[in-house]
């Protein structure tokens, strides 16, 4: 019926204060019609009349009263409250871990509402309805809808809270509170400065010139001072129009080839450039936009016309792109490298213009395009030092950007709409993380669950969409297509690169979890131009670190060095014809890839620090942001977007479980596919791929719920999902040097699989017909890391399902200790000597090699019994039988000799050149005392520092037996160093035991000036030839053999076997002729005839009659 006076009530009585006997239900209501049924009796209703609605005065004229439970609630509604005033005041829940708003987010369909309200399922009743409880965030007020008691709801609210992970005796973090700032030493500071200045110049030295200009757009200005025949720089502030001002000078040429580190930027910009993307151009095609991957497929011959241009945009990003991981895909970087070096010079040389853009251009990279290009080729520096009046910052300082985000919807509320149902405005939000808890993607998934109505205009651009075709479209249009975004959430895939310049975005919201640089967070804050409301959180310190994570490039470079002088005197034991890296190390990539190793480094450690600096290098003002009123909001936002990551990963891991695995032909064909799904594909073939089909029927993996129950905590993962989330955590390379450290093969394969990342680049460029090098930056050292764990004799220690004593796992620890320098440089495993016993045995075992430990506490007992886990035990070995049919069929990983390194004019030497990082090496700390004999030949060989080889011979006196003292110093003499050390000798066992040596014959240290003439050969001594086994090949006793000693080839007889080697007759030697004759070198010839025992790496070759 119709009622011209609308009811106050709803439960309805047909007497005055009657019994409730009904309900009357109105607008915005609901009820269940017929023929549904009842959900307790189980009838079905009724309708017993049905009819036109007929309009009366009021319910109450026919008879319809307020049910005496609505009367009651109404008189106390209407009485005046004395604590209303208070209550409504707004308050801080921070501290009061007693205050509901503080573990609302614990309860069932707990839900943001507009107008500061919380929505949640009430605890107190079995109810189902999921919006029975409502929680004012402001206030800390709360009702039951359902008609529940509040306090039976507050404790039934806390109660279910606790069984979830509530801690009511918790401290509770203050958002607020700004952290302290870690503080960098003078040094880092020094270095620092000089890896992000670009100093004045004095204009022709070394062929660089500098044009200083002063204008707020470079539009209309560029034609007039770029340089044809010269490599332009061109630099100026973000949002200066470069691009713009280049368009003018693309739009004339012939010829032109555009560079761009990121897909989005390149097609974005390509656009605007008049480009033609190189995977939609055609071979007529002379104007093309690629990424600093994909342009070595363009023949650098093209650019040799004088119309040409070749234009790198963001040039700083894009080198260290082509100096990243993925530089280097298929093995192409020393391909690449030298490609960018042949544009420069057919460009400049064929009379066109090199033109190279970027704000945040620096020494570094000029002094790098100066050391690849010839130096007849001038360098033009076009520098525009015009400031615009920046807005000031307010910057966040708490832990986490929780605050930060729960503003986000909060601004977003205030937003106004138009008469076309589209926002007035936006928010855009520029994040360095994709995923993550405060990720990109996890913030724009809180946003939509939160506001559901606002879904259709947010827009996501990360690395899962930039690639999508509808994602293509927005961003090649973005300044038009953005009029209809509320929300724009963006990862690295495009915060930096594509330009709004329409307005519509009033504010910018700029996080930095810990990946991006300070100058790249930077430039990410200016993609939105002209925005004067910027907020921005940075991380006290980031975690995406490079190399060793050193601050100083040249620890980086001797880092790189040790690494490989080590790895390749060891792989010198497999008998490779194996030529040592050389040249590389002094080579202009490698310098510009340290420094921007060390710059990120610089930038990880003192992250806020170094951002907020090159904020306000870059004019900005910088103004502290704490929006305390947000507080209440902080812990449920934050554990909000925990859960959401969680689900999305999870999904993720699902999505890619169920996907077929894909062949090797079509995993190789959809390498540019951005489709999700078919990228799903690829991410399976590629688990598949590590870890195998039997590992992946038996793996499980569990992960803890966010915020959820005890009993319903956890997430039992199985197969594909399981190797996902393992594979995130490290598990593949960890199982893969406990393959390498348990085979019987496992030194030799780890060889291959170090010689293999060389041997594709030689291949490469001799594939593409270039003239490069082996880039040094690539370089790995599988084998050293198997030696590494074999001096520890980590493999005692491998029982899987036996308890270890305390007293019996000290030994290893106590090994790790010793070497623990070695270790961190091997491994970048930083041990501390404060970590217990236990905890570091743990980090060996998990971190290091992937297996599980179980402990056991014993009464009594200082410290746990610790255990490998049988079950991860098991996981290893289906790793192990997956990867040893792997090598089965793998003819490369069986041959070391297959590849023919004698190709590179370099000298077959096992010692890289002593003079290539000289000053680093000597500068070395002191090397622990190895634990054996046999350790100390193996570290004598990787060593080059006086101080070092001093150390170990002090420590040989102390507490080893002249014979093994005397094996070392002939080992040293067999690397060729003897006459560098022999002062060193001379110093430590002092002169009577000196001379002992020499008398005895035991590899003289002395070096004359001269070589005298060859004695006569001695007789060769009569010996019964008993087979011997040497260095992996069959010798026989009594037979002639040459062994390698510095810059000789010793010719020997074999005589028999000793305890530290072979022992053999020396009857002559000769030089080897591709080493150059030193000023001073040992003579053999006094030698002739005497007895040496050799240790069996020595032996070369076997010598003929």
């Amino acid at each position: 019926m119709k009622s011209k006076q609308k009811p106050w009530f709803t439960n309805f009585a047909t007497s005055p204060n009657g019994k409730h006997v009904g309900e009357a239900l109105g607008k915005g209501r609901f009820t269940v019609l017929p023929p549904s049924v009842h959900p307790t009796t189980g009838k079905q209703y009724r309708t017993v009349s049905w009819g036109d609605p007929i309009e009366v005065e009021s319910l109450e004229s026919i008879g319809i009263f307020p049910a005496k439970s609505e009367q009651e609630k109404q008189q106390k509604k209407d009485k005046p409250q004395k604590s209303e005033s208070v209550s409504l005041q707004p308050s801080n829940p921070q501290g009061n871990r007693w205050d509901i708003r503080n573990f609302a987010h614990y309860l069932e369909n707990y839900r943001e509402m507009k107008d500061e309200w919380v929505s949640a399922k009430c605890p107190n009743h079995d109810g189902t309805s999921k919006t029975s409880l409502r929680i004012n965030l402001r206030t800390g007020q709360f009702k039951a809808w359902c008609g529940c008691p509040n306090k039976e709801v507050y404790h039934s609210a806390l109660s279910l809270a606790k069984s979830r992970g509530y801690e009511t005796n918790k401290p509770k973090p203050c958002h607020s509170s700004p952290q302290k700032s870690l503080t960098p030493s003078p040094e880092e500071d020094k270095i620092f400065e000089e890896l992000s200045s670009l100093r004045d110049r004095k204009n022709g030295e070394d062929n660089i010139f500098v044009t200083k200009i002063c204008e707020q757009w470079f539009e209309g200005k560029l034609e007039g001072l770029i340089k044809k025949g010269a490599i332009n720089l061109v630099i100026g502030y973000k949002g200066s129009g470069k691009t713009t001002g280049i368009t003018a000078l693309i739009n004339k040429s012939g010829v032109c080839l555009a560079v761009f580190h990121l897909v989005a930027l390149g097609k974005s910009a390509s656009a605007k450039l008049g480009l033609v993307w190189h995977e939609d151009s055609k071979s007529q095609d002379t104007k093309v936009a690629t990424t600093a991957i994909s342009f070595l497929k363009r023949s650098p011959e093209e650019l040799n016309r004088e119309d040409a241009i070749f234009f790198g945009d963001e040039i700083d990003a894009t080198m260290e792109q082509m100096m990243g991981k993925l530089g280097n895909k298929d093995g192409l970087r020393p391909v690449a490298l030298s490609v960018l070096e042949a544009d420069l010079e057919t460009t400049t040389s064929g009379g066109g213009a090199v033109i190279l853009a970027s704000a945040d251009i620096t020494d570094k990279e000029i002094d790098y395009f100066r050391a690849i290009t010839p130096k007849e080729i001038p360098i033009h520096i076009i520098w525009n030092t015009y400031k615009p009046e920046l807005p000031t910052i307010k910057e966040f300082k708490g832990e986490k950007p929780d605050l930060l985000v729960a503003e986000i919807v909060k601004e977003l509320d205030k937003i106004e709409w138009n008469e076309e149902g589209n926002p007035k405005s936006g928010i855009i939000v520029n994040d360095d993380l994709k995923g993550g808890v405060f990720g990109a993607k996890t913030i724009a998934s809180h946003v939509r669950t939160i506001r559901p109505e606002l879904a259709d205009h947010i827009e996501e651009i990360t690395g899962d969409t930039s690639g999508l075709p509808e994602t293509a479209k927005y961003l090649k249009n973005i300044n038009e297509a953005s009029r209809k975004t509320i929300l724009l959430s963006c990862s690295p895939s495009v915060t930096a690169g594509f330009s709004i310049t329409n307005g519509h975005f009033k504010i910018t919201y700029g996080l930095s979890n810990g990946i991006h640089t300070a100058k790249d967070f930077a430039q990410s804050l200016n993609r939105n131009r002209g925005c004067k409301d910027i907020r921005i959180w940075v991380a006290e310190t980031g975690f995406n670190f490079a190399a060793n994570r050193s601050t100083d490039p040249k620890e980086i470079k001797q880092w790189y060095f040790n690494n490989y002088q080590a790895n390749a005197k060891h792989i010198h034991s497999y008998k490779t014809k194996y030529n040592p890296i050389q040249k590389e190390w002094n080579s202009p990539h490698l310098e510009l890839k340290c420094k921007q190793e060390a710059y990120r480094n610089n930038c990880m450690k003192y992250l806020r620090l170094r951002a907020e600096q090159h904020l306000e290098k870059e004019g900005y003002r910088l103004q502290e942001h704490n929006p305390e009123e947000l507080t209440s909001r902080a812990e449920v936002t934050a554990n909000h977007l925990t859960e959401l990551n969680f689900e999305n990963e999870l999904q993720e891991a699902r999505l890619i479980a169920k996907k077929r695995i894909i062949s090797k032909e079509e995993f190789e064909g959809s390498r540019e596919s951005k489709d999700p799904e078919i990228i799903r594909e690829r991410k399976k073939y590629w688990l598949h791929k590590i870890f195998g089909e039997e590992l992946a029927s038996i793996v499980t993996h569990e992960i803890k719920r966010p915020n959820a129950e005890k009993e319903e905590g956890t997430e039992m993962l199985t197969g594909y999902e399981a190797l996902y989330f393992l594979k995130k955590e490290g598990w593949g390379k960890k199982l893969k040097t406990l393959y390498l450290l348990n085979h019987p093969e496992g030194e030799k394969i780890a060889a291959q699989l170090d010689l293999n990342v060389e041997r594709k680049q030689l291949e490469k460029l001799e594939e593409k017909k270039v003239e490069g090098e082996r880039f040094a930056g690539d370089i790995e050292w599988n084998l050293r890391k198997v030696k590494a764990l074999k001096v520890l004799k980590v493999q005692e220690y491998l029982q899987p399902g036996v308890f270890l004593k305390p007293q019996k796992r000290k030994t290893l620890v106590d090994r790790v200790r010793k070497h623990a320098d070695k270790l961190n440089e091997c491994f970048v495993w930083k041990i501390s000597s404060n970590l217990y016993d236990g905890s570091l045995y743990r980090q060996l075992i998990e971190g290091i090699l992937g297996l599980k430990i179980v402990s056991k506490k014993v009464k009594g007992q200082r410290g746990r019994d610790q255990a490998i886990d049988p079950q991860s035990w098991e996981y290893y070995e289906a790793y192990a039988k997956y990867q040893i049919s792997l090598y089965a069929n793998d003819e490369e990983l069986q041959e070391t000799e297959q590849f023919d390194w004698s190709q590179e004019d370099v000298a077959d030497s096992p010692c890289v050149s002593s003079k290539v990082c000289q000053e680093e090496i000597e500068s070395q700390e002191a090397y622990s005392l190895p634990v054996s004999v046999s350790t100390v030949l193996d570290k004598l060989e990787s060593i080059q520092s006086n101080v070092e080889v001093a150390s170990l011979l002090t420590g040989l006196v102390k507490e080893f037996t002249p014979e093994s003292i005397d094996t070392a110093i002939m080992y040293v003499d067999d690397l060729g160093l003897k006459n560098r050390y022999q002062k060193a000798f001379k110093d430590i066992l002092g002169e009577t035991e000196y001379q002992r040596l020499q008398s005895e014959q035991i590899g003289s240290p002395i070096a004359p000036t001269s070589q005298p003439e060859q004695p006569e050969q001695p007789k060769l001594a009569e010996i019964e030839p008993v087979p011997l086994v040497i260095n992996g090949n069959q010798y026989m006793a009594g037979e002639i053999a040459e062994y390698k000693s510095g810059e000789y080839l010793v010719k020997c007889q074999i005589l028999e076997e000793h305890k530290y080697g072979i022992k053999v007759q020396i009857l002559g030697a000769r030089r080897e002729p591709s080493v150059e004759v030193p000023q001073e070198f040992y003579d053999y010839s006094k030698d002739i005839g005497k007895i040496e025992t050799v240790h069996p790496t020595r032996f070369r070759q076997l010598v003929t009659a």
